[in-house]
């Protein structure tokens, strides 16, 4: 959460407490979680369909809260979630080759 909440403080232009980033990074997560309850059983066209709502859900909630354009929230969600994934590899990647240093 932290490293999704400092990708959020590094890409908008304003300059919030890295304390409302860290709450939106929460209620983001919160809501993928949920909705991965929710698909555990279900049959896959409807396990498809919510994940697309995870999608839809984190855009809405970028322009709800950041505000802007509508292509300018979804390249920011799309380069937010990018640095995420880019900064979580590198720590599993450092992860992997300290354990095997060991």
């Amino acid at each position: 959460m932290p490293a999704f909440a400092l990708t959020l403080w590094l890409d908008r232009k304003q300059r919030r407490p890295s304390a409302e980033h860290l709450v939106f990074g929460l209620h983001c997560q919160a809501f993928v979680l949920f909705l991965l309850l929710l698909e555990a059983k279900r049959p896959f066209l409807v396990a498809e369909t919510t994940s697309y709502s995870v999608i839809a859900h984190f855009v809405i909630a970028l322009k709800r809260v950041y505000g802007g354009t509508w292509v300018e929230t979804a390249s920011r969600g799309a380069l937010t979630l990018g640095l995420n994934f880019a900064i979580l590899f590198a720590a599993n990647l450092s992860l992997a080759f300290a354990l095997l240093a060991l």
